[in-house]
């Protein structure tokens, strides 16, 4: 997980390496590219990237 700020907001960049489906529960914020998973989070599937975003401040 890398996290980038700026003047948008709060960025999240999650990379899954593995070559399995994976679920991240607990994560808030819009998710801009990739899979919302159905109680919060997200799900990536294999090598799959997604990308978060919270506002600034």
């Amino acid at each position: 997980t890398t996290v980038r700020r700026g003047p948008g907001g709060r960025f999240r960049f999650l990379v899954n390496r593995t070559d399995e489906t994976v679920t991240v529960p607990g994560l808030a914020g819009e998710v801009l590219v990739g899979t919302a998973g159905d109680e919060g989070g997200v799900v990536l599937a294999a090598r799959e990237v997604a990308v978060l975003r919270t506002p600034a401040g």
